[in-house]
């Protein structure tokens, strides 16, 4: 479609239906909005009028479908049909200065499914009270400031607008006001004299307790214990209010894998830790997993037996992951029989020389040297007796000698 701004008919002596001519304004609704031109809905009457942009007094990129306007009505000098010309955009109506309390009732999901209609915008509602009576609004994500993510339940304050076209009411500048309390659960990691520390479920975090948020008998109360508690703000800290017990094995941290996994341990635990060593799963093992070698970090507490880990050392594992983080580790880790298939240990050979209560002593073939074992270093089951020949590995432990 072209449009001539300059053939424009307006010399005073034109009629429109309802009276108007020229230097009389006009309000209406932009109803459609193409490159160059666009549509306009009549408020005071029922007509549909055509506009060029060029007509439009102001900045062409903040017009929109929905955008009040005002105007002249002139006519098309080639067809005669009224247009809309000198188009301002009318600027919305203050919000009233007076906040509306309330609270949310449905929050706006924080990820719509694929099948949404496009241009779909999601929508949550608010409510409030006036004289016994609940009221419910919608809102947008727009609508709340802050870029936040409002909750059910979370108290709010907004202005209300009312959309004069459609009757429509909405809650707008939405602020949040108040979070919901919500009931945290955790396992109880630590206890001092009049305070302690919980290992919360919902972040890999902390948070401290003073005993006298415990509703039960504190003689009950110690580490390891699954609890249910509120959070609440304290000279900027969080702390843990209104703690109870819950039944043991309520609380889970982790899901473990029924599958069994084969690898090899490529970092070992340090048997004395360094001063800087802050990382609670140092250890790392790696595993095949369909095409690509992953690495997989493991803690104290993630080896079936005592056994002594060694670089090289075929293994057998399951997979922890972490429900607050997604963090993967190696867990349930024991020696598979064929790891000195794998391993480059220098094996030894000796003789049980004496045995006592949890450890004993080999003499050794090819050194002269009576070397000490712990039965947790024994790999294979039944019950070892002096003279028994045996296989070993030696390895230096604080400073001494000592096989497995």
């Amino acid at each position: 479609m072209s449009f001539d701004p300059g053939m424009l008919h307006n010399n005073g002596h034109t009629a429109y239906a309802n009276g108007s001519g020229p230097g009389i304004r006009e309000t209406g609704v932009v109803e459609k909005l193409l490159t160059s031109y666009g549509f306009i809905q009549c408020s005071e009457r029922q007509a549909r009028l055509f506009f060029h942009c060029s007509q439009y007094n102001g900045n062409l990129q903040e017009l929109k479908i929905g955008d009040d306007v005002e105007f002249e009505v002139s006519s098309d000098r080639r067809t005669g049909k009224p247009i809309a010309v000198k188009l301002l955009k009318i600027k919305p109506e203050v919000l009233p200065e007076e906040r509306i309390s309330g609270q949310v009732v449905s929050s706006i999901p924080l990820h719509l499914d694929g099948k949404s209609a496009p241009g779909q915008v999601p929508t949550g509602s608010v409510c409030y009270e006036r004289n016994g009576e609940v009221f419910y609004l919608t809102y947008t994500p727009d609508d709340v400031e802050g870029n936040i993510h409002l909750d059910t339940g979370d108290k709010v304050s907004f202005y209300m607008e009312t959309n004069k076209h459609t009757g429509a009411v909405s809650a707008r500048n939405i602020q949040l006001v108040k979070k919901k309390q919500m009931r945290c659960q955790g396992v109880v990691c630590a206890t001092k004299e009049a305070f302690g520390f919980i290992e919360r479920a919902d972040v890999v975090k902390e948070i401290f307790f003073h005993y006298s948020e415990f509703k039960g008998d504190l003689e009950a109360l110690q580490a390891g214990d699954d609890v249910e508690f509120t959070i609440k703000d304290r000279n900027g800290k969080e702390v843990a209010t209104d703690v109870r017990l819950l039944p043991q094995g309520t609380v889970i941290f982790e899901d473990i894998s029924i599958e069994q996994f084969e690898g090899t341990v490529v970092k070992v635990i340090p048997k004395v830790p360094t001063k800087n060593q802050n990382d609670p799963l140092p250890g790392r093992v790696s595993v095949r997993m369909g095409f690509n070698d992953k690495e997989l970090p493991f803690g104290e507490k993630d080896t079936k037996t005592k056994v002594t880990l060694l670089e090289g050392d075929h293994i057998q594992f399951n997979i922890s992951t972490d429900r607050r983080d997604k963090l993967e580790r190696a867990t349930n880790i024991e020696i598979l029989p064929d790891t000195f298939k794998f391993t480059k240990e220098n094996r030894e050979m000796g003789v049980i020389a004496a045995i006592r209560d949890g450890f004993g002593f080999i003499k050794c073939v090819d050194r002269d040297a009576r070397m000490f074992f712990h039965f947790s270093e024994v790999l294979e089951e039944g019950q070892l007796h002096i003279s028994d020949e045996v296989e070993f590995t030696v390895v230096l432990s604080d400073k001494s000698f000592s096989c497995f």
